[in-house]
Formats: C-alpha cells, structure tokens, sequence
C-alpha cells in the first residue's frame, strides 16, 4: 500500500498488487479482443471470395460491421485507458447477456459458442464495475450505462 498526495493534497492510498492484478487482467481481455477482431476479419476475407456478398442480407452485413467496429473501439480503448471504455464494455456485456438468455443454440458448436460469449460478458460485467477496475481506468463514482 503506498500513500501519495494530490494536488489538492488529499491522500490517496493505491494497493500496488492490486493494480498490477487489474492491469494483467485488462492486458488479457484486451488480447482476447484482439483475437476476436483478427478471426473476424479472417473470416470476412475468406467468405466474401467464396459465397459472396449475396450471402447474408445488407441489414446482417450492417450488424457483422457494427460488431467489427464496437469491438475495435473497445480494443483501442482498453489500449489507451480512456475510461469511456468501462461503460462501453458494461454496456456491451449486458446487451450480450439479454439475448442469450432466450436463445436455443441447435448444434454443440453453437451451444458452446454462446455459452463461452456469455460467461465472457458476466466477467466483464463483473470485473469493470469493481472500484480497484475503476480506479485503474481513472473514473471516480459509480459507472453509469
């Protein structure tokens, strides 16, 4: 625990472990985004060149680019700690959360996939609305979505 000054000489007490916990565990979510962008953009390139755009309709190939682009913004956040991006995450994950619920996944590969993106979302939900997260990202209050 280190205690340091503000400029309005308040003290400010900082748990070191802590921080470097929520800096590894940001390093690690901001990877899986990564990840997911790099497999998402693979995957454009491979099916545009063989099924064609007719493939899907323009309101499906609206909503794979809005996922493509929220995810970037995410990534560059989580990046450059802007904290704008806890509540874009917050966001994000809560929204993820609500459709699966209902959802009935038919194939294994499917109920895996959705089961993996919503455990993914209740730990991010989870890990971005706790103080020492908010801290990290420079926030004082409560996260608001």
């Amino acid at each position: 625990m280190v205690t340091l000054h503000t400029a309005e000489d308040h003290e400010v007490d900082i748990d070191l472990s802590g921080l470097r916990q929520v800096q590894r565990i940001v390093g690690a979510i901001q990877g899986i985004y990564a990840f997911a962008l790099v497999l998402s953009c693979l995957a454009l390139l491979l099916l545009l060149p063989l099924t064609g755009p007719s493939r899907f309709s323009p309101g499906q190939w609206l909503g794979i680019g809005y996922c493509v682009a929220t995810g970037a913004v995410i990534y560059f956040g989580l990046r450059l700690r802007k904290p704008w991006v806890v509540s874009l995450v917050v966001f994000g994950s809560a929204s993820t959360i609500i459709p699966s619920i209902g959802s009935h996944p038919e194939t294994v590969m499917a109920v895996t996939a959705s089961r993996a993106g919503t455990l993914f979302s209740l730990y991010q939900l989870w890990f971005f609305t706790r103080p020492a997260t908010t801290r990290f990202f420079g926030i004082n209050g409560t996260t608001v979505f």
